[in-house]
């Protein structure tokens, strides 16, 4: 990140990487607008987004981008005066980082039966709408459909070189915090490996077999973000790159999985491409499970049991993975919501999957199941 610096997207990006390449910018915004984000605190959250509103309004010229998609950090926002709701939210969402204030990314559509986002702005946890397009402040235009992203921990770590710099208490906070759960010794760490295999077993085994298309979506999207998620929960980025390139060249196997949870959130009244992180992990943790039984299952009756236990693992590995799942839930079609999850018979698994902890040489699905589920059992359980 440099002073000045806009970030060019392609004219091809998918609507999805718009999303993450504006997210991914935040660290690098808030370490710009440190020194200037205490001119805009006010007595109240109301307050703050009012200021910020009543600044861009008056100092940014609203200039929509084109073909080429462009996102200004706040230091080019403010030396060329003039931008688009990507900046105006980036400059937004980078003053109340600063400031302690909570909020979420609002992505909104408004043309009936699309419901791919066309704009994005800024709403605080305590309800105060930033929308300087719309341009009535703590006040929005009715959209067709709209979804959150709150900006919590999971976007931030593990950015740019310049989050170093940054002192932001909650961020700092945050990280300590995270650190000290997972950092307690090289017993704890052996435990998550164990604890996390089966999952991570589980979903290369439906990457590698492109259930749900996921393998096919994966290919589409930053393989880089995916690589590093990837490492993050103790996988190899080499295995899982090779997964989805065999995967991606399958035809694709019903699971369910991704239509059970977007099934479940429309249910609630949450439609469109995608829901708060906390939404849909809500659903994701049952949907994962079933989907492990379902696995388990196409091995034999005795498979669902175990798969079951191997399901509790993925919901742990997608919990971290929370940024891929709202990208491949935006990707699942309306018309792949079920109630119910089922897998073909002809599952192929990995050669390589890792060792959870008991040794044996089959590759047979159900011996997998098993000894997924032995490790579930006899490691305790260190995430909540």
């Amino acid at each position: 990140m440099r002073p000045g610096q806009n970030i060019t997207i392609k004219t091809n990006a998918s609507n999805a990487q718009l999303q993450t390449a504006l997210e991914q910018a935040l660290p690098g915004a808030v370490a710009q607008t440190k020194d200037i984000a205490p001119q805009f605190k006010g007595a109240t959250d109301t307050d703050t987004c009012r200021k910020i509103f009543d600044f861009l309004k008056t100092k940014v010229k609203y200039d929509k981008d084109g073909f080429t998609q462009k996102i200004k950090y706040p230091s080019a926002l403010l030396r060329d005066g003039r931008g688009d709701c990507k900046s105006y939210s980036l400059f937004t969402a980078a003053i109340l980082k600063n400031l302690n204030i909570p909020f979420r990314w609002t992505y909104a559509s408004y043309t009936p039966g699309v419901n791919t986002p066309g704009h994005v702005y800024i709403t605080t946890d305590s309800g105060c709408i930033c929308d300087v397009v719309w341009g009535k402040f703590n006040s929005e235009k009715k959209p067709y459909n709209k979804f959150y992203k709150s900006m919590n921990i999971s976007y931030i770590s593990g950015m740019e070189p310049a989050v170093g710099a940054i002192t932001l208490p909650a961020i700092k906070a945050g990280l300590k915090k995270a650190a000290t759960t997972v950092s307690t010794g090289a017993a704890a760490n052996a435990v998550k490996g164990a604890t996390l295999a089966p999952g991570r077993n589980l979903f290369r085994l439906i990457v590698q077999n492109n259930m749900d298309g996921i393998a096919s979506k994966l290919a589409k999207m930053n393989q880089q973000q995916i690589l590093d998620l990837w490492k993050k929960v103790g996988g190899d980025p080499g295995k899982i790159a090779a997964d989805i390139r065999n995967g991606s060249s399958k035809p694709v196997k019903k699971l369910g999985l991704l239509g059970l949870v977007k099934k479940k959130l429309a249910a609630k009244g949450i439609k469109g491409l995608g829901a708060t992180d906390a939404q849909v992990i809500s659903e994701l943790v049952p949907a994962a499970t079933a989907a492990g039984t379902a696995v388990g299952a196409a091995s034999g009756p005795q498979g669902a049991a175990a798969g079951a236990a191997t399901g509790a693992s993925l919901a742990e590995v997608l919990k971290q993975l929370i940024p891929l799942v709202q990208q491949l839930l935006a990707a699942t079609p309306a018309a792949d919501q079920t109630d119910s999850l089922s897998a073909q018979s002809n599952i192929t698994a990995p050669a390589d999957l890792e060792p959870t902890g008991t040794t044996g040489g089959s590759s047979n699905l159900l011996l997998y199941a098993g000894l997924a589920a032995a490790a579930i059992i006899l490691a305790p359980k260190i995430f909540k």
